[in-house]
């Protein structure tokens, strides 16, 4: 085996051959099953900190936006296109929010600091399908001023 590898090392850059392409060690085949987060550094007391100020600011984002929502849904004078964007967008901001942040708040606190490799995958799922959502909802509510202001430049004045 020695003698495989010493020929694969002195052959360098003029290119791998077709004997090259097998493993060099069958045994050395790892599945992965979960990530270690490294995450913040540091003292004990400082990661105390961090989780209290993500976590108000979790909590803060959560009540601002259940606000959005109610308030768009009980006033009758919000009933229009645009507030109705407003609220679906303010709601799938708490799903985007709530993607992640339970999560990280989760691993502050942890010992172990672990995440497994499906959780890994479902999460980067959900963020990036419900960040490309609010990109989608952003363009609309563009679009809804856009056509507001059109109308509104080219109606005459009564």
């Amino acid at each position: 085996m020695d003698t495989d590898n010493s020929e694969v090392m002195s052959r360098g850059k003029r290119g791998l051959g077709r004997r090259d392409l097998r493993p060099m060690n069958r045994s050395a085949t790892h599945l992965v099953t979960e990530f270690v987060l490294l995450g913040f550094p540091g003292c004990w007391e400082i990661q105390i900190f961090l989780f209290w100020l993500f976590l108000v600011i979790y909590v803060l984002t959560l009540l601002g936006n259940g606000a959005i929502i109610c308030a768009v849904r009980w006033d009758p004078r919000l009933h229009t296109p645009m507030y109705f964007l407003l609220g679906n967008f303010a709601f799938l901001e708490i799903w985007y929010v709530s993607s992640t942040v339970p999560n990280m708040l989760t691993n502050i606190l942890s010992k172990t600091k672990a995440i497994s490799f499906s959780g890994c995958f479902l999460q980067f799922y959900f963020f990036f399908s419900l960040g490309t959502t609010e990109c989608l909802f952003l363009a609309i509510m563009a679009y809804d001023r856009y056509l507001a202001s059109a109308t509104h430049c080219t109606t005459p004045p009564s």
